[in-house]
């Protein structure tokens, strides 16, 4: 029988999700299999994301684009598509296993993040795919901007976080980043507080894998949740040996970095991972199970935090996301006693 090439790991995430502790446990660039990849494990859409604030219409409804920021979008769009695919395919010819790390608000396209920003009016705009070897075929359950010749190759692994935490963490993220990298955080909210497009993604891929022959006795597409990254380290072993990691070089310990390390890196990155800096290993408090959480109790903290206005933004965005996030939290791999297999 011939050897299966190695896997193409995606891991689906969002902003404030844990993710960067999850890649710091995975520790992909100590991993030998691993095709190094781009700094905290791809984000290739990050740019398409800073050019859409660049050219101010993260705000606009995609209907009302002039032609030349369709062009220049597009263009940026497809750029981040063809250094995906350059990757994997470095990969797939060093014979290694490449890992890609992309939050879903970033490779869904515009269209989709007018349906978010104005909820209740038509989006006209045919929905955009980027080409790969001069395909753009996209099947109906396929809502982004990744073509389905790609999709299918990749094996996907979604992390979620309880929106209670996430959410109001990635506002205080947005009003820390250096000015001129977001041009409007108000645009920013409904896009990045959300789990419509990852549960769009796992229905995508729990109908391709339906399709399939379950070997490993799991459920996939893979679903893990912060609480557990955090609680739960026998899972996130157990993820890594399915997704063909080494469980060896995992790492939940580590040192701190250094002010000189710090200086050193962009203002944006240590925005995003400040907790991550200081500190030496994984945090407890940062679970959702280790905390109480009630979301009328919430609110008033986050008015206070954020103004009466944001407050409110911030919860209505929490609670239109728990059926989506509490979907996939019931999709999440669990510890099963030894010889017992899942469905």
């Amino acid at each position: 029988m011939a050897t299966p090439p190695p896997r193409r790991v995606f891991l689906i995430t969002g902003p404030r999700t844990a993710s960067n502790l999850l890649v710091k446990i995975l520790a992909p660039d100590s991993q030998p299999e691993v095709q190094p990849a781009g700094p905290h494990g791809g984000y290739y859409f990050l740019p398409a994301v800073l050019t859409i604030n660049q050219l101010h219409v993260r705000g606009k409804h995609v209907d009302e684009w002039t032609g030349d920021e369709r062009s220049k979008m597009m263009q940026a769009y497809q750029a981040g598509l063809n250094t995906l695919e350059a990757y994997v395919k470095q990969a797939e010819s060093s014979g290694k296993i490449a890992f890609v790390k992309e939050h879903a608000n970033m490779f869904f396209g515009p269209q989709a993040a007018s349906k978010l920003q104005f909820p209740g009016r038509e989006v006209k705009d045919t929905p955009w795919v980027a080409e790969l070897a001069g395909k753009t075929e996209r099947s109906a359950k396929n809502e982004t901007l990744i073509p389905d010749e790609l999709l299918k190759t990749l094996t996907p692994a979604f992390l979620i976080r309880h929106p209670a935490l996430a959410f109001p963490s990635f506002l205080r993220t947005l009003v820390k980043l250096p000015p001129g990298v977001v041009s409007s955080i108000e645009a920013e909210l409904p896009i990045g507080m959300t789990f419509t497009a990852h549960r769009s993604m796992y229905e995508f891929y729990a109908d391709l894998y339906s399709k399939g022959p379950k070997e490993d006795g799991e459920s996939w597409p893979l679903v893990l949740e912060a609480d557990d990254v955090i609680n739960n380290q026998e899972v996130v072993v157990r993820m890594a040996e399915l997704l063909g990691l080494d469980s060896s070089k995992l790492q939940f310990s580590w040192d701190a970095k250094t002010k000189e390390q710090i200086e050193q890196t962009p203002a944006i990155w240590n925005v995003m991972l400040s907790s991550l800096n200081a500190s030496n290993g994984i945090l407890p408090e940062k679970a959702a199970s280790n905390q109480t959480l009630d979301i009328d109790v919430e609110t008033k903290k986050w008015k206070e935090e954020f103004g009466e206005e944001r407050g409110a933004i911030v919860e209505r965005l929490v609670r239109e996301a728990m059926p989506d996030y509490e979907y996939l939290k019931s999709k999440r791999m669990r510890m099963r006693p030894k010889g017992e297999k899942g469905a």
